[in-house]
């Protein structure tokens, strides 16, 4: 019998696109007969029928920021009324989890935890109150963090960042992939006539800039094609100098699809952005939920970023891929063209990403997350 209840807050319910779904999509496809996982967060936008939930799942609603603070107010007294009904009906040991990539759940969280007397885990995939320049966020984060009895975050650069802040001790909890079994290796990979270049995920605007450059080269070389998977449309697109006969764009939703058309790809490109802006901390502690889904894909890999972002130096100290850490005019082209030469003149073997990929296999990280949260 489970004797065992995590009920899980937040907002990036794992049916959807986006870097925080696919987290919470992967990490909890792991859930076992052992402990019982209840999932409050928003309606999903998409529902795939073929998607199987091996949990439970309650529909919350929670806020936007642009909400007025009364509704705000009512849509936030709904939800913790809803939460403190699931953690009522539970019979066994019961504790919570709020996850970060919205300040609502980690407030309604904290708050249920308050209500309920229940322990308190914060799982954090993006730095908090770090990313604003309000004083209340950065007070909230005092309290939640002196409330949780575990602070898990996402990358190790986000632990650093924590641990030289505040003097705090956060434990890591990575992004999972479901198993080594389903990730592609190329032998022997050899450039066919057109070398194809990929791209994956959201177009934020600070990979603009240097997607329109890669764009741009593409649509000057008679052999270069881009494939890009977003879900943006071709207003976007055009709007922001990022389509020519070049590039072709197309939307997966699942992703063991998207994992098998990345592997058709010659090169994946993995920008971030040398503009100085408000997420630049943000940005030298995260590591891309995309960066996964390429290394799954086993294709050569080009990140192009400064050197002194994480995801520069997870993939250096990992010797693996290629890097290019200048933004200087003529270098991302002069790069590709090395590239495609290498490839097309001799055989080439793709590294292999399985060392790197066998610290992220769901079922061990999840089961580790667990006894952390249980056995303490």
């Amino acid at each position: 019998m489970v004797d065992k209840t995590l009920v899980v807050i937040t907002k990036g319910i794992p049916f959807e696109s986006g870097g925080a779904a696919a987290i919470i999509r992967n990490l909890f496809a792991n859930v076992n007969n052992k402990t019982e996982v209840c999932l409050l967060g928003r309606r999903a936008e998409y529902f795939p029928s073929n998607f199987v939930i091996p949990y439970d799942c309650f529909e919350i609603p929670l806020s936007n920021q642009k909400d007025n603070f009364l509704k705000k107010t009512v849509l936030f007294s709904r939800s913790l009324w809803i939460g403190i009904k699931v953690i009522k009906a539970k019979k066994k040991s019961v504790k919570i989890l709020g996850i970060y990539r919205d300040e609502s759940s980690l407030v309604l969280s904290y708050t249920l935890s308050l209500l309920t007397r229940l322990p308190l885990n914060i799982y954090l995939t993006d730095l908090y109150a770090e990313q604003y320049t309000r004083f209340l966020p950065k007070v909230l984060q005092r309290v939640i963090f002196r409330k949780a009895q575990n602070i898990f975050c996402l990358t190790e650069g986000m632990r650093e960042e924590y641990a030289r802040l505040y003097c705090l001790k956060t434990k890591l909890l990575p992004h999972t992939i479901s198993g080594l079994n389903n990730c592609y290796r190329k032998e022997n990979q050899r450039l066919k006539d057109e070398f194809i270049i990929g791209y994956a995920g959201t177009i934020i605007p600070e990979r603009i800039d240097l997607l329109r450059e890669l764009i741009r080269i593409v649509g000057e070389n008679v052999n270069y094609r881009l494939k890009l998977f977003t879900p943006h449309d071709s207003f976007f697109l055009e709007s922001n100098g990022l389509y020519n006969d070049s590039v072709n764009n197309e939307y997966i939703k699942n992703q063991v699809t998207l994992i098998s058309k990345l592997h058709e790809c010659d090169l994946l490109y993995l920008p971030l952005t040398f503009t100085s802006s408000k997420d630049d901390l943000q940005l030298k502690t995260c590591l891309g939920t995309k960066s996964f889904d390429y290394l799954q894909s086993g294709s050569e890999i080009l990140v192009h970023s400064p050197k002194d972002y994480l995801t520069y130096t997870f993939f250096e100290k990992n010797n693996i891929g290629f890097l290019l850490d200048s933004n200087e005019k003529g270098d991302l082209a002069g790069k590709l063209d090395c590239l495609s030469r290498e490839i097309r003149a001799a055989e080439f073997l793709s590294s292999d990403y399985s060392d790197v990929l066998k610290n992220h296999v769901g079922v061990k990280v999840y089961d580790d997350m667990i006894q952390s949260i249980f056995d303490e």
